[in-house]
């Protein structure tokens, strides 16, 4: 059997989706399958990746989603013994095969989302979402969500998770800590596209209740989207636009914490990258998902009372964070990749 995994994800900034798409492939790539991979593309690809065992090959005329919906399947459609893999949220209507699913924001928290994207999201996963082989998502959370949606078997999804891996063999780039004016351990990291759930109003009223501490937010946009929130101008915010990965270690690995405010999460994979880049503080939201991924190795503060936790930032900085390494080491690209090959009944 020959699997097709859908390709369009090459052709975006790596956000979380494109991350988890990208390291999946990686794992499939290092293992020995009897199965050919074969990854179907656009012709404007973004993510360059260098595969020894898989193949990437750029077909039809269109691009974005008439690419995905119309080139793709119509190149399936004359091929035997095969099925397609989408990793990143949707597939075509008329080869559905098996999905990742990584949330359903587009459905259950679509106020923050153009009301476009969330309603051809909606009409494609409706009516994909009883056809579809089998669909895996990134949290019993996320697979709560889409089971009691889509009114699905529990048995029709499979949890799989993120991991942060991919920072071992990143090299930190320490001269954006130089080129922001900034000193090891005396900033506070936020990271993040300007979506309003990712909930940066609460490093602003972090920033305006504590003036001598120094906030750094980065991120890039996540274009048509989500709907942005507009940044407030305070001499205590640094904002950045788009940072590398090597950059984005060097200031996960300096800071004097790293706080993930948002309201709404498929997985939320910063806090995993800021812990296995060094960071002593890593403070997040208390919504379930977060809960649910990061237990006690993190530190939380409450979104029902914003006002008073921004105040009391600094106090939960310096109160002592305790790290059980046992219990993030699921997280890791290896065992997602396995269990994504196991269900669509392929054998390493």
């Amino acid at each position: 059997m020959t699997i097709y995994v859908n390709g369009r994800f090459l052709t975006k900034n790596i956000t979380g989706v494109q991350r988890f798409a990208v390291e999946v492939l990686k794992q499939l790539d290092k293992m020995k399958l009897k199965d050919e991979i074969i990854v179907l593309a656009p012709k404007d690809i973004k993510i360059k990746l260098e595969l020894k065992n898989i193949k990437i090959m750029q077909i039809g005329k269109f691009t974005g989603h008439l690419w995905e919906q119309i080139s793709l399947p119509l190149f399936l459609l004359g091929k035997k013994s095969c099925t397609l893999l989408s990793l990143c949220n949707i597939a075509p209507v008329l080869k559905p095969g098996y999905v990742v699913l990584h949330d359903i924001s587009f459905k259950t928290n679509a106020q923050h989302i153009n009301w476009k994207f969330a309603f051809f999201y909606k009409l494609v996963t409706r009516i994909n979402i009883n056809r579809y082989k089998h669909i895996y998502t990134v949290s019993e959370f996320s697979k709560d969500e889409i089971v009691q949606t889509y009114k699905l078997k529990p048995n029709r999804v499979t949890v799989i998770y993120n991991s942060a891996e991919h920072f071992d063999n990143i090299q930190a780039d320490y001269s954006i800590i130089e080129r922001l004016g900034l000193k090891e351990n005396e900033y506070i990291f936020s990271l993040g596209s300007k979506s309003q759930h990712k909930n940066h109003k609460f490093i602003v009223k972090c920033a305006k209740n504590n003036p001598d501490l120094l906030f750094v937010v980065s991120g890039g946009k996540y274009s048509n989207t989500f709907k942005e929130e507009q940044y407030e101008e305070l001499e205590n915010i640094k904002y950045t636009d788009r940072i590398t990965d090597e950059e984005m270690k060097a200031l996960y690995s300096k800071c004097k914490a790293f706080i993930f405010p948002s309201t709404y999460e498929g997985f939320g994979i910063p806090p995993l990258e800021a812990i296995r880049c060094g960071c002593k503080n890593v403070i997040v939201s208390d919504i379930p998902v977060l809960k649910e991924i990061y237990g006690n190795n993190v530190k939380y503060f409450s979104i029902k009372d914003e006002e008073n936790e921004s105040k009391n930032i600094l106090k939960k900085i310096e109160s002592k964070m305790t790290l059980n390494e046992e219990e993030l080491e699921k997280y890791t690209w290896k065992s997602t990749a396995k269990i994504i090959i196991e269900k669509m009944g392929i054998k390493d």
